[in-house]
């Protein structure tokens, strides 16, 4: 199946509506989850999905950690809702341990896995995958309009998964982020105001920061486009607008210098709001 990247937090989509569920340093908050889930119960609504970055969460870059993952598994058969796991940072990993994925843990058919090459192989490359219970992946594949996935390219990925070059790839692509990661950090440490709260990620692409209340993250935004810099606002992470007092940070495409200089601009414009 085609796959899409989904900036939005955590949401219960039921009747073209969609649901957000608290997010902390640990992932989905599944105890609010386990109160939104019942509340629907009491007013006749089964949600149709639940949907869930649990690895390096984008744009937190959290990890949920085994117990909550075994609970919202829980609460997906008890409730008989769908999870959809989206997996598309696990592979790029570069410190903490390795927590088994939802799907793994699934013993019912709950959960829907996704994951994509995009991240791992090329960004030009739309090319994913799904596996869950055969008579969903039926009805997905339903509802691919364009036809099959385009033969050239899924064999050009499939030659090149069968040289074993892929984990050499995914593991120069670590080492890469790793030093990217660390290095923003580092800047962001040595350039913003410490009232910023910067998110250690494991892995990933991102770095979430929570800015000090009397800063506006859109109005941060305008001010930094006008130093020639930009960053994702947290208001563009929500389904219901919030997220006005984070932004997040990438480290992916940029190169150390760009990091370095942009998070060095973004200090000033910091600071100069402080004053």
């Amino acid at each position: 199946m085609g796959y899409h990247d989904c900036p939005s937090l955590i949401g219960i989509l039921f009747y073209c509506k969609s649901l957000t569920i608290p997010v902390d340093e640990m992932g989905m908050d599944v105890d609010a989850l386990e109160e939104t889930l019942s509340d629907l119960k009491k007013q006749g609504i089964r949600p149709r999905f639940i949907y869930t970055i649990p690895t390096f969460h984008n744009p937190t870059g959290a990890t949920m950690p085994l117990f909550r993952r075994q609970k919202l598994v829980a609460l997906a058969a008890e409730y008989g809702v769908l999870v959809v796991e989206d997996d598309a940072y696990s592979d790029l990993r570069f410190q903490g341990e390795i927590v088994p994925s939802l799907a793994s843990l699934d013993k019912e058919g709950w959960v829907l896995y996704v994951s994509t090459f995009s991240k791992i192989i090329a960004p030009g490359i739309r090319l994913g995958w799904a596996c869950g219970d055969p008579a969903i992946i039926e009805r997905l594949a339903m509802f691919k309009s364009e036809g099959p996935v385009g033969p050239f390219v899924s064999h050009v990925v499939a030659r090149y998964c069968a040289t074993g070059k892929l984990d050499h790839h995914i593991q120069e692509l670590v080492a890469c982020y790793k030093h990217k990661c660390n290095l923003l950090l580092e800047a962001i440490a040595q350039e913003f105001p410490s009232d910023v709260v910067a998110l250690r990620p494991g892995g990933g692409f991102f770095v979430w920061c929570k800015l000090p209340p009397h800063i506006s993250a859109k109005a941060l935004l305008t001010a930094a486009n006008e130093h020639g810099i930009s960053f994702l606002p947290g208001t563009r992470c929500y389904a219901n607008g919030q997220g006005d007092d984070a932004i997040r940070l990438a480290f992916s495409f940029q190169t150390t210098e760009k990091i370095v200089e942009g998070i060095a601009i973004l200090g000033t414009v910091l600071r100069g709001w402080r004053n």
